[in-house]
């Protein structure tokens, strides 16, 4: 083989690897364009999700806000419904002691009646 046909057959060989390269970076290019792609639809998914978690922080917000109210409406319940036990309590007390005073006078009325009773038969048995 003479030098022609060597360097022939060198720039043969270097046409088919430049011909894998040109394959090779066609293939990259491919697998980047579908990286950009997933990358451009992962940015559409965190602002999604971006945008969720700022209304579920807003809805948050306005839940804590909403308890506050109901705690301090349940406070102030709290306190009414002591208010009202206590008064409760003492009206009851108060009750108790008109009763007992009821069944006092209720006791000396059967022990007049009866006396009555006793002093009518008495006097009936006398005339």
């Amino acid at each position: 083989m003479n030098n022609e046909d060597k360097i022939l057959k060198i720039l043969e060989q270097m046409q088919g690897d430049m011909k894998e390269m040109q394959d090779d970076i066609k293939e990259i290019q491919g697998d980047m364009k579908e990286m950009q792609g997933d990358m451009k639809e992962m940015q559409g998914d965190m602002k999604l999700v971006k945008t969720q978690l700022k209304e579920h922080g807003e809805m948050l917000s306005s839940l804590k806000i909403a308890s506050e109210f109901h705690k301090a409406d349940i406070d102030n319940l709290t306190h009414q419904v002591a208010n009202m036990s206590a008064e409760l309590k003492a009206e009851i007390k108060e009750t108790n002691l008109k009763i007992d005073s009821i069944v006092k006078d209720l006791n000396f009325v059967e022990i007049a009646t009866g006396k009555n009773i006793t002093d009518i038969a008495y006097l009936k048995s006398v005339k």
